[in-house]
């Protein structure tokens, strides 16, 4: 949980932060149902990758190991979501 606090406050673009997370025994869930797109730019996908990437040095503080997945997955329970990546857990240290 200490993850994902430190990742919740992440900037985003338009101060919006689009991401939302699932969480399993053994992953976490990037995926965002909000678009943002200006000048034909997808900043939605920025914002997630910089979310992502707060995750990810979070969880390297705290001895979390893991490695990111983009795509290729479906987000359960929201249809209409677009999947961004999801962080595959390979240990937790105590």
């Amino acid at each position: 949980m200490r993850v994902l606090e430190a990742t919740r406050w992440a900037p985003s673009w338009k101060n919006k932060q689009p991401w939302r997370f699932i969480l399993t025994a053994r992953e976490v869930l990037v995926y965002t149902q909000m678009r943002q797109v200006k000048e034909e730019k997808d900043y939605h996908l920025l914002d997630c990758g910089i979310a992502m990437v707060h995750l990810h040095l979070a969880a390297i503080a705290t001895g979390v190991t893991g490695r990111w997945e983009l795509a290729g997955f479906e987000v359960p329970g929201a249809p209409d979501a677009e999947p961004i990546g999801r962080y595959l857990l390979e240990s937790v240290s105590s």
